[in-house]
């Protein structure tokens, strides 16, 4: 198609002649820069650094989480943070966060830290959305990057059961 274009666009030129163009002539490349529309540049997502990634069942075997552990939080299908006993993960830009020594997990949330990186998780509805009874609650996972200043928030699902 594009070839059409050139050509199109390069007769129409010729058969332009001098009348009103001051003598200006076009050439093949101007036309070419002409004939393709210009890329817009894609925002970068400024939160990267802050945004949790799905885990997978070798990131919790790797950390020696159970499948499933004891608490974890969903987005859209997708398990972005998990805590049994006495650690919890993420996994952000692709590293995999280990949280030594989070708070204890409830049926109400949780918080956990690094140093560098936080995460709390809170129930934002006290009904049990499904009626179904298996420890599954509507709620919003707050990560925070303190080295760039990076800030997630993310609505989903806290899972914890009591054992």
């Amino acid at each position: 198609m594009r070839p059409a274009v050139l050509t199109v666009l390069l007769a129409f030129a010729a058969c332009s002649g001098g009348g009103g163009s001051g003598g200006a002539k076009v050439d093949a490349n101007q036309l070419e820069r002409l004939s393709q529309p210009k890329e817009e540049p894609k925002a970068a997502d400024t939160q990267i650094s802050a945004r949790p990634q799905a885990l997978t069942g070798a990131d919790l075997r790797g950390a020696g989480l159970p499948d499933p552990p004891r608490c974890d939080f969903s987005n859209d299908g997708h398990r972005l943070f998990a805590v049994q006993g006495g650690g919890g993960i993420a996994k952000v830009e692709n590293s995999l966060i280990r949280f030594a020594q989070p708070s204890r997990a409830s049926a109400t949330g949780t918080f956990v830290t690094d140093g560098q990186f936080s995460i709390s998780i809170g129930r934002t509805d006290m009904n049990d959305p499904g009626g179904t009874g298996d420890d599954r609650w509507p709620a919003r996972l707050t990560a925070t990057n303190r080295r760039t200043g990076a800030r997630v928030e993310l609505t989903g699902t806290w899972r914890c059961s009591d054992a």
